[in-house]
């Protein structure tokens, strides 16, 4: 009986650790994947724009998108 569970919890604790390992290099593989594409239009969310002006944090995201 006692062999039996040491066994499940091995078995288990394999598991665990190949399901960790195989989601590792999936995420790994998809990090150097380039899928940036060339676009006609950007869309920057802003925070807020007065008399035409945008505020300092619109501003910032502009800049940093453009």
């Amino acid at each position: 009986m006692k062999r039996g569970i040491q066994f499940g919890l091995a078995l288990a604790g394999a598991s665990l650790l190949a399901w960790v390992g195989w989601i590792t290099f999936e995420i790994r593989k998809q990090s150097v994947l380039e899928e940036a594409a060339p676009a006609d239009v950007i869309v920057v969310m802003g925070a807020a724009e007065y008399r035409g002006r945008p505020s300092p944090v619109l501003r910032a995201r502009l800049d940093h998108g453009l």
